[in-house]
């Protein structure tokens, strides 16, 4: 008797519905995004690096000393290089990669319901209900919330479906479970 009643409660409950549709320019979008969160450790090491580096090479010219600290110096200023264009062109890539192997993405579409404490989701390929506890992090953007079920997969929410009440209500249910776990990106 008591599961028939939280049952029907549940669905008494008025969820905010969305819609959004995976597309190609919203999979590199998140791609980039996904990619500059995966290397900021490596690319805050190499600044670091660079900036505990340029003390040294402005000594050995003041003193003349004949050093190998400017060709290090250059040697990590080109890997800085070389990741932040890695992190510029590997989203582009992966995501041709995977749209030629799986065309059902592109131009699906997903239906997500809030609730308080949790969220469903629905497309042609799978339903399910996902508690908010379960996510791993959730990133906000400007146009997009990204909710991460661990470190490799997110679902792409838009949020250009959501009326400014409704916005600020869901980001009210995110806000208030993730402290540590939400975060705001501004590209």
């Amino acid at each position: 008797m008591v599961k028939k009643m939280e049952k029907t409660s549940k669905k008494k409950e008025k969820g905010i519905v969305v819609q959004t549709t995976y597309t190609k320019e919203n999979y590199i979008q998140f791609n980039r995004v996904h990619y500059r969160l995966q290397f900021r450790i490596q690319k805050w090491f190499f600044l670091v690096f660079i900036l505990f580096t340029l003390p040294l090479i402005y000594l050995s010219f003041a003193y003349e000393m004949k050093s190998y600290v400017m060709p290090i110096f250059i040697i990590v200023l080109d890997i800085i290089l070389l990741l932040e264009s890695f992190t510029n062109l590997l989203p582009d890539l992966q995501t041709k990669r995977i749209l030629k192997t799986d065309h059902l993405i592109d131009g699906m579409v997903t239906t997500y319901t809030f609730y308080a404490d949790r969220f469903d989701m629905e497309n042609s390929m799978s339903k399910g209900e996902v508690p908010y506890e379960k996510l791993y992090r959730i990133i906000e953007t400007p146009t997009y919330f990204y909710l991460y079920l661990n470190k490799m997969s997110a679902y792409l929410v838009s949020k250009e479906e959501f009326s400014d009440q409704e916005l600020e209500k869901v980001k009210g249910y995110f806000q208030t479970r993730f402290h540590g776990k939400y975060y705001f990106r501004k590209k």
